[in-house]
């Protein structure tokens, strides 16, 4: 304890005395206690704590090269694999590849491809027009797809005056199915071997799925628009049947197109009458149109 001077009286008082004992001046242990709100203490300023700015740009830094770097990967494996699907639906028409479609069959004209199905990343195509007439064979022989000479016409001579180097890689070869399955169960014939084709024509039971194809017994059958086919002006240079009072679903003249499977004899083949309706007739009747068909890569760069 010590002794202090009042800051009023100046009398000495104990700096331990909170009033003076002589004048009764407030003390506050030797210090003046004073009402007025202005003379209290400052409450000791919060201490603020922030995140260093170089921290945060760091981050931000950071988060916009990893987005930059996954969307260079991508980049290099479209660039490597060349995986650019072409995104088509069941229905939808494509253009790939020339053909002749003029009577004079001087054009290159594109040729307009109907898509039947679609399967991870390819997909079946078949021609919207008769683009030749041709004889399923030459002879009127017993035979079957897989020795036929429209099979190897088609893998041969229209493959390589139809589409480009570029083109033809873009069409798979295909394991064509020519089991008895594929053919009209009231035909008990000789269906042959499996093939390995680039093209093929579709079989009866492909054309029942994707056409709606029933033989001609069977009731309305014959009006089954959306199975008909007309041949482009070419394929008529080349004298295939024509029914003018059966039209195709856009008011064209029809034709007859060719299937793959067998007839009701080994001299004879299936194919989709002028009506829609399933008939069928000898290999070497030449006035048949022929519709290709293949899948195709949709991942190929050609697209």
């Amino acid at each position: 304890m010590a002794i202090i001077k009042c800051p009023e009286c100046g009398k000495d008082v104990s700096d331990q005395a909170e009033v003076c004992v002589h004048c009764g001046y407030p003390l506050a242990k030797g210090k003046p206690v004073s009402d007025d709100p202005a003379d209290a203490p400052a409450a000791p300023a919060e201490e603020k704590k922030e995140k260093p700015a170089g921290g945060r740009k760091k981050g931000l830094i950071l988060a916009v090269a990893g987005v930059l770097l996954v969307a260079a990967v991508i980049a290099v494996v479209l660039l490597v694999t060349g995986e650019k699907p072409l995104q088509v639906t069941m229905g939808q028409s494509i253009t790939l590849g020339h053909y002749p479609q003029t009577a004079a069959g001087n054009d290159q004209t594109p040729i307009e491809w109907i898509v039947l199905d679609v399967r991870d990343g390819k997909a079946l195509v078949i021609s919207k027009y008769g683009l030749d007439a041709k004889p399923y064979n030459t002879e009127w022989v017993d035979t079957t797809w897989e020795h036929c000479t429209l099979r190897a016409w088609l893998n041969d001579e229209f493959l390589n005056k139809a589409f480009s180097a570029e083109e033809q890689a873009a069409i798979l070869t295909t394991e064509v199915d020519n089991s008895s399955a594929q053919g009209f169960s009231g035909w008990k014939m000789d269906y042959g071997n499996n093939t390995q084709d680039k093209v093929f024509l579709l079989s009866y039971a492909e054309a029942h799925q994707y056409f709606g194809v029933e033989h001609y017994s069977v009731s309305g059958s014959d009006q089954n628009t959306a199975a008909r086919v007309a041949p482009t002006e070419y394929a008529i240079q080349a004298g295939p049947f024509i029914k003018r009072d059966s039209q195709t679903a856009d008011g064209k003249p029809a034709g007859y197109w060719w299937l793959r499977s067998p007839g009701t004899r080994r001299s004879r083949t299936a194919h989709v009458d002028d009506d829609g309706s399933l008939g069928d007739s000898p290999v070497s009747a030449g006035n048949y149109v022929v519709r290709p068909a293949f899948w195709v890569n949709l991942k190929s760069d050609i697209f």
